[in-house]
This record gives structure tokens, C-alpha cells and sequence, in this order.
């Protein structure tokens, strides 16, 4: 166990009744399970270091495989980050008598000698420090799970299938079920009791309410009748939720596959149709465009004011440029993951391989890149804009070319961005996003979506994530991990809707013309355009840029002391590609690893997406209360 495995091999040593190799990925035990007879148990796996946990549902894969029976599990490594609140002098009387001001702290933030070199090594926990269950505990809760529940549309309304993976009898649990609608309105429930059998077929009498259009899903989950010594009466043994009628495409539909086809998102009424009226002021650098529920205004280049058809803006500066691409993320613990993180100043001379994507990154200056507008042109309503991004000096990193269409209601960007191959990014093993940032006002604080939810998700961590129509605050989409970086983000996003308290907002609709990228495996497999499995957007909405969780060493640091975290604007990522998040494993020394697989090729050829933008005004879109 432990650092012993770096001396004394993996686990296979022939006085072991069973094999227990550390960190080994998905493929590694595969191949254990091939040349071993012996139970292959892992002392350590998926490390779960701040937003970590990637690949987890691929080792369950392995787990609950018949081809692999001797491969039984292994252990998280660990249970609850050990963060310190630590006192100045003995019986402190107040928050300033404590370290940090009574917040949690880790090694060198409690004097010199207080662990400088351990930084916030002991922060690896799928709990908080404050015993706040990390997002990644609800995968391990929904992989774990010792029930597979299935639901589809029949003649009496839904057939639901509840079987124990083991073969354990059903006595003592209740089925409950609702059918929610697309906009997250629980239109039916229902619940009944399970038999003593091991499985069992439910029929859930609800045809009236399966008939129309739009999209269905059945939420169905199990409870305990009575506590038991390790649960309460009415405890979550297992939960399910199934789409049974997909929502309305955004598009026509293609004979070849695509990364997105985008969905229509449940509003209330209609749009306008037709186009809006373009003014040039002057020359074609200021530019105002009337539609039939927003003004729109262009300058230089860009767009720099969106207001809704009461005149109030949408967009902000608060946060830097209202709309601008996007490259670079703040990076995770496992982003960080490297020989640099303990050894910084070998950093210069150590072999790229052994350095972490975060400082690969930086090194090249992924995080500090400028747009710059090469050309725009108009051509009737619609207006196209040419960019470089890169650093101040030297070759551009991507160029960009977006097309915006102005209709009545919405604007369209039809977004195409092109990697300079010959510069700096070509040497990187990924990038970390590709996608476009909004600054909006801080009123619209509500957000609501139909993808992966209701908790943080990426592509390589979401199988406990159901794709369905969610609410949050954007408050309540930050998990404030040990050490700020990257985090908040859902996955497979068709539209989300930011919204004020009235109902004002922005409603932004995701499609791709791409091919799409591959399906998922157990092995790691290689980069791509996009991570495997991928099908919607990456979208993530807070208070602060990727720059300043980057420059915050803990999550009080986020905001400058006496700012009040509503009173910021709102910073909505929209990404078309997005690594995932690692801590996936494959050897001992490199517990952050990434399955390559949900990572971006910096070689890709070129990423096509479009993004319509729609101000919404009160009870355009109404989506139930969050969860």
C-alpha cells in the first residue's frame, strides 16, 4: 500500500492471496484479470483530489463485467480532505485570533514550518473539509448503486424494470416514480410497493399523460420502507431518470451523424419571424440593429451591447469584453498534476512529459491570449467578423472567423475556429477549451438548461448526471473546492437560460455541424476534436473569470474583500469542446492522469459551432423550481 508499491512492484507478489496494484486504470486491470486467477482488489484508485474522479464509470465498467470476474473493486483514495482551521494562541476568542481568519487552510498556511512542501496534498477527499459531499460523490453513490432500474413507453403508459445486481430480494423498498415535462413540471407521481423477488416488471398507469409532443422523462427511484443500521426510513437505495420522448430538434434533420443537432428550448409563445433593420452610423464602425425584441450594437468589430425590448441591457463589461473566445480554463488539482507542482524551480529544465498541463499551458501563454479583429464586413443583416487570438507577440494560437445573422428575435454566431499549427499549441498534449465567454449583468442569476444536471458534470464524469431540464442559482453551481480553479460546468448542454427574478434573460441555443466524436471505451484511446462521448455543449456560469479562480489560493480569496457575490456580473462559458477532468490513474506516481480519450487535440483542423442568442422577457421561458 501506499508509496511502498514505488519499491516493492504491484501487487503481485506471490504470498498475496490477491492482487492489489495502485492506481491502475481500466486497462491495467483488464490485463490483470487476464493473467491472474486471484481476486485483483485496488489498494488505491481514482484519486480524488478537488475536481477529479474522471473515468470512474469506465472502471465500473470493468467492475460489473462478466468477462472480468475476478477484477471485484478497489478503494477511493480518500474519504474527506484534511483541511485545517487552525488558532493563532491557545483559547482564541475571535476570528482574528485563527490562521486565514478562521477559514480552512492546508501546509504553509499556518507559519513556516507548518508543511510548505506538502501544499494541499491532504485535500484528496470526496468530502470537504467543511464534510460538504463533493459532486463526484454522486457518482460513486449512482455507480455504486446496487439496483439497475430501466422505464420506456407502452400501451398503459411506462414499463419500469427494478432488478438487484446481485440477486438480492426487493422486500422492504418502495418504488416511486414522476414524469416531468421540458420545462421541469412534475405533471404525474406515483409510487408501489416491490415483492420479495430479486427483479421485477411494473407497469406505471399514466398513457393519458405520455400523449403529445415535447420532451417526456420518467425520474424513478427506490426508498427504504423502514431504516435500517446503516440508513434511515426513506433513504435513495437507487434512482433512475429516462427520457421517454426526446424534445423537439432545433434543426432539420441530416442524414449524417453531427456533434449536436441542438434542441428547441419549451417557450411560452412563438418568436417573430423576418429580420431585424440594420443603421450604420455614419460609416460601418458603429452600427445599431433593431429587431423586434432587442437592439443590438456593434462596434469595431464587435458586439458590445444586447438590449431587450424595455431598453435594459443584457450584457456587461464588468468582467472585461461582453463576448469574447475562449481557450483556456483555471486549472484543476489534476491540471496541475506534475513534477513542477513539488519541484517549481526544476520546472525550466524538467522533460515537458513531467511537466503539468497547467504549466504547459502557462509556458506557452495559453492564458493570457489577445483578440484581435483582422477584418468584418456587412452583407445585408448579416455580419461577418475575422480574428486572431494569441499572445501580444508573435504567431497567433487560432484564428476565428463568426458569422452573425440578425433576425427578428435572436441573433445567430456561426462560429468557426481555425488552430495556427505552426505555433506554440502544437507542442501541448491538449488543449482545455474551445468555446466562447459571455459577461452578463449580475441580475440574471438563475440558470436553467436541458443537459447532464443537476450537479457539476464533465465528459469523462456524468453518468449520475441525467440529461433532463435543470435549474440552478449560479451561486449554487460553484463548488468551492480547497483550491479554486476550473469547476461548476455541465455537460452535453443543448440551451440554457439565464434569467432575472421576473423572467428577463438570455436563452442561448448550442448546435454543431461537426462529425461527431467517438464513443467512449475502456481504453484510453487518443485526443480528438472533441472528448468521447461528447454531445452538447460544456457550459459553466459564475461570478469570476477562469483568471481570477486562477490567481486564488483558496475559495474566500475569489472575490476582493467587501464584494458581495450577487452584486458581480455573471460569466457564462459556452464551450464546444472541453477536456474532462482526470485523476483517472495508471501509475503511482501520476494519480492525475487523464484518460486521453476526453481530451482535445491541439492538431484538430478546425471546430464549427453556432450559438443563437434570444432576450427573454417575463414568462417567455418558465422552467420549474431547481432541485
Amino acid at each position: 500500500h501506499g508509496d511502498a508499491t514505488l519499491i516493492m512492484g504491484d501487487g503481485r507478489h506471490p504470498a498475496s492471496d490477491i492482487v492489489c496494484p495502485m492506481y491502475a486504470d481500466p486497462e491495467r486491470c483488464m490485463a490483470l484479470a487476464a493473467s491472474e486467477t486471484r481476486p485483483v482488489i485496488m489498494c488505491e484508485y481514482s484519486h480524488a483530489m478537488g475536481n477529479s474522479n474522471g473515468a470512474l464509470h469506465l472502471f465500473y465498467d470493468v467492475f460489473y463485467s462478466k468477462e472480468y470476474p475476478t477484477v471485484q473493486g478497489g478503494f477511493i483514495w480518500d474519504f474527506v480532505d484534511q483541511g485545517l482551521r487552525a488558532p493563532r494562541k491557545p483559547k482564541p476568542r475571535s476570528l482574528e485570533d485563527y490562521h486565514l481568519k478562521g477559514n480552512f487552510g492546508y501546509g504553509g498556511d499556518f507559519g513556516s514550518t507548518s508543511g510548505a512542501a506538502d501544499k494541499w496534498f491532504c485535500c484528496n477527499g470526496l468530502v470537504n473539509t467543511d464534510r460538504r459531499p463533493k459532486p463526484a460523490m454522486e457518482e460513486c453513490k449512482y455507480l455504486m448503486q446496487p439496483l439497475t432500474m430501466s422505464a420506456s413507453l407502452s400501451e398503459l403508459g411506462v414499463k419500469t424494470r427494478v432488478q438487484h445486481r446481485t440477486g438480492r430480494s426487493l422486500r422492504g423498498l418502495m418504488l416511486r416514480w414522476e414524469l416531468i415535462d421540458d420545462c421541469r413540471v412534475i405533471t404525474l407521481r406515483g409510487s408501489q410497493k416491490l415483492s420479495g423477488a430479486c427483479d421485477q416488471d411494473l407497469e406505471l398507469h399514466c398513457s393519458g399523460y405520455c400523449k403529445g409532443t415535447g420532451g417526456l422523462w420518467v425520474r424513478v427511484w427506490t426508498e427504504l420502507e423502514e431504516p435500517t443500521n446503516y440508513a434511515p426510513k426513506g433513504h435513495v437505495v437507487a434512482q433512475e431518470c429516462v427520457m421517454l420522448r426526446a424534445p423537439a430538434p432545433a434543426g432539420a434533420s441530416h442524414q449524417s451523424p453531427r456533434a449536436c443537432i441542438g434542441s428547441r428550448a419549451p417557450l411560452a409563445t412563438a418568436l417573430p419571424t423576418g429580420v431585424a433593420s440594420v443603421k450604420h452610423q455614419g460609416d460601418v464602425d458603429e452600427v445599431t440593429i433593431q429587431g423586434s425584441s432587442y437592439t443590438a450594437s456593434i462596434r469595431g468589430g464587435l458586439l458590445v451591447g444586447l438590449r431587450d425590448v424595455a431598453g435594459r441591457e443584457i450584457l456587461s463589461t464588468g468582467h472585461g469584453a461582453s463576448l469574447d473566445h475562449s481557450f483556456w480554463r483555471a486549472g484543476t488539482d489534476n491540471d496541475r498534476g506534475g513534477a513542477d507542482v513539488f519541484f517549481p524551480q526544476l520546472a525550466g529544465i524538467l522533460p515537458r512529459s513531467m511537466l503539468s498541463f497547467a504549466r504547459q499551458w502557462t509556458d506557452v501563454g495559453l492564458e493570457n491570449l489577445t483578440s484581435r479583429v483582422r477584418d468584418y464586413s456587412w452583407q445585408g443583416e448579416e455580419f461577418t467578423v475575422d480574428s486572431d487570438h494569441g499572445p501580444e507577440r508573435g504567431r497567433h494560437f487560432f484564428r476565428s472567423s463568426v458569422r452573425m445573422s440578425f433576425g427578428a428575435s435572436s441573433v445567430t454566431l456561426r462560429v468557426k475556429i481555425v488552430p495556427n499549427h505552426r505555433s506554440g499549441i502544437v507542442k501541448l498534449p491538449c488543449l482545455p477549451r474551445i468555446g466562447l465567454r459571455f459577461v452578463l449583468a449580475p441580475e440574471f442569476s438563475r440558470v436553467s438548461w436541458l443537459g447532464r444536471g443537476p450537479h457539476e458534470c464533465y465528459p469523462d464524469r456524468k453518468a449520475s448526471a441525467p440529461w433532463c431540464v435543470h435549474q440552478r442559482s449560479v451561486e449554487d453551481m460553484h463548488f468551492p473546492y480547497m483550491v479554486p480553479g476550473e469547476c461548476g460546468g455541465v455537460a452535453d448542454v443543448h440551451w440554457v437560460a439565464l434569467q432575472s427574478g421576473d423572467g428577463r434573460g438570455l436563452l442561448l441555443e448550442y448546435s454543431s455541424d461537426d462529425a461527431p466524436p467517438p464513443e467512449e471505451g475502456l481504453l484510453s484511446g487518443s485526443p480528438g476534436a472533441r472528448p468521447a462521448g461528447m454531445s452538447g455543449a460544456q457550459v459553466s456560469a459564475a461570478r469570476w473569470t477562469p483568471s481570477m479562480a486562477h490567481a486564488a489560493s483558496h475559495d474566500f480569496e475569489l472575490l476582493p474583500a467587501g464584494r458581495h457575490c450577487t452584486e458581480e456580473p455573471v460569466v457564462l462559458h459556452v464551450d464546444t469542446a472541453h477536456s474532462g477532468i482526470g485523476g483517472t490513474g495508471g501509475a503511482t506516481d501520476a494519480v492525475w492522469r487523464f484518460h486521453k480519450q476526453y481530451l482535445i487535440d491541439p492538431r484538430t483542423e478546425e471546430w464549427n459551432y453556432t450559438v443563437t442568442l434570444t432576450p427573454l422577457g417575463p414568462k417567455q421561458l418558465e422552467v420549474a423550481a431547481g432541485e
